[in-house]
């Protein structure tokens, strides 16, 4: 039972979403607290977020979804859909962050982040990581 829920490819896109989410957190949180300051953690968190797409689409293209052709092709449409996808964040983040004060910026971008994994596993599983089974 158990090897089979740690070889899932929901287990493994849960794997990558998670440590993707830690990177664009630490990112954040480094260049926020030590580098820019609280006033301009949005330029931290979209820094943190760019160098998540890119970790998502090589782990998921190895190791969640294990594709194997038409990676540029994918990759073009990753990117279009992840910048919808963060500019749906960013708007979420900056609306709730106002909202609510910038003393909650990191428990706001998390919970927006897991809000939308869903929505992405979905997308990810059934559309654009989706391969002919072979014969």
């Amino acid at each position: 039972m158990f090897r089979t829920i740690f070889t899932s490819r929901g287990f493994r896109f849960l794997l990558t979403g998670c440590t993707g989410i830690l990177i664009n957190l630490f990112i954040t949180l480094f260049l926020t607290e030590w580098v820019l300051g609280q006033e301009q953690y949005f330029i931290a968190y979209t820094v943190g977020t760019t160098a998540n797409v890119g970790y998502n689409f090589f782990l998921h293209t190895v190791f969640t979804f294990q594709t194997t052709r038409a990676h540029g092709k994918r990759f073009i449409t990753f990117a279009i859909f992840s910048l919808l996808s963060t500019a749906l964040q960013m708007l979420i983040v900056r609306t709730l962050t106002n909202i609510l004060g910038t003393t909650y910026y990191l428990l706001i971008i998390a919970c927006t982040i897991a809000a939308l994994a869903l929505l992405s596993y979905l997308y990810f599983q059934h559309t654009l990581f989706s391969e002919p089974k072979h014969s």
